[in-house]
């Protein structure tokens, strides 16, 4: 008897979550999931992302649920519980035949407990999984993908672990048998980088205005050369990227919070206001991905339009 197809849901599919699907579907036959989504109420962006990378639009949550064995979640990490909330919505008019949801987005523990209570609450049979995404996008060309880390109840951990490890070229982590874990280990590691980036934003606006920047950057060359690639090459891209870091480094600073970490807490209540502050500014804030590298400026005319934006320029 043939094995019916695996069927994986990604929710949405952005740069992350296309990336995976490209990966999937470049997969052999025996191996290839056949990859769908739901585009109701997506952005063009998303859209043009989803046709692109061979995803199956469902058009609803409720065929989402009745087709799926795996949702991904790969979102915004502030719309994260609003998706768990819509999914029970669709579970009390579908059929449901889905078997995991796996929450791979930047959240907290406490906001992890939340989705999974209010999944589980409409859909008894689902096991929730606790994962992270560490690294950037998949690249099936050169066979590469970011570390998965994954937490939760053993028995369906270790099932899915199995599903996933291959359509992730072996890049998956079992972290721990606790809904919290792998989330802390990605929150921990982005607190590290992207925190290292919003100081740098800060730094080089700050240097900029005082006209001392170029001095900044010889002496990070000397002293701190890592600091120094963090604001020539991340800083430039990064810039992009703010809208969606601005909720991330909410979800880490409420984690550090409620783990007894007040300066942790504040320092990335700053954090998350630095990404405001990019996200809003009109030259480089507000474009895409895609636009950021095909405009392809450095950090000089970067951090002079940050600048910019901070005088009212």
């Amino acid at each position: 008897m043939a094995t019916s197809q695996l069927t994986i849901a990604i929710l949405t599919p952005g740069q992350m979550g296309s990336s995976f699907a490209r990966l999937f579907l470049s997969h052999p036959p025996a191996l290839r999931p056949r990859v769908v989504t739901n585009l109701h109420s997506r952005s063009s962006r998303t859209k043009d992302l989803a046709r692109e990378s061979g995803i199956e639009d469902l058009g609803s949550d409720e065929r989402v649920l009745n087709e799926a064995d795996i949702v991904l979640s790969v979102l915004v990490p502030d719309k994260a519980l609003e998706l768990a909330q819509s999914l029970a919505k669709a579970a009390s008019s579908s059929s449901v035949k889905l078997k995991y949801f796996v929450e791979l987005n930047a959240i907290s523990p406490t906001t992890l407990e939340k989705i999974s209570s209010t999944l589980t609450s409409s859909i008894p049979t689902l096991a929730v999984i606790d994962g992270g995404i560490i690294g950037g996008p998949a690249n099936p060309t050169t066979q590469t993908a970011p570390l998965i880390v994954l937490s939760g109840p053993a028995t369906p951990l270790s099932s899915l672990d199995k599903i996933l490890a291959p359509l992730f070229l072996n890049r998956t982590k079992v972290v721990g048998d606790k809904l919290g874990q792998a989330s802390a280990l990605k929150l921990t590691y982005a607190s590290l980088s992207k925190g290292a980036t919003a100081l740098v934003v800060n730094a080089a606006v700050l240097a900029e205005k005082y006209g001392v920047a170029d001095s900044l950057k010889e002496e990070l060359a000397r002293t701190n050369p890592h600091m120094r690639k963090v604001m020539e090459k991340n800083l430039p891209r990064d810039v992009a990227k703010a809208f969606r870091w601005v909720g991330e480094m909410d979800e880490i600073g409420q984690t550090y919070r409620q783990a007894g970490l007040e300066g942790g807490g504040r320092m990335f209540e700053g954090a998350a206001k630095t990404y405001e502050f990019v996200a809003a500014n009109d030259e480089v804030g507000k474009e895409s991905v895609e636009q950021n590298i095909r405009k392809g400026w450095g950090e000089k005319e970067t951090v002079e339009a940050l600048l910019r934006g901070l005088d009212g320029v």
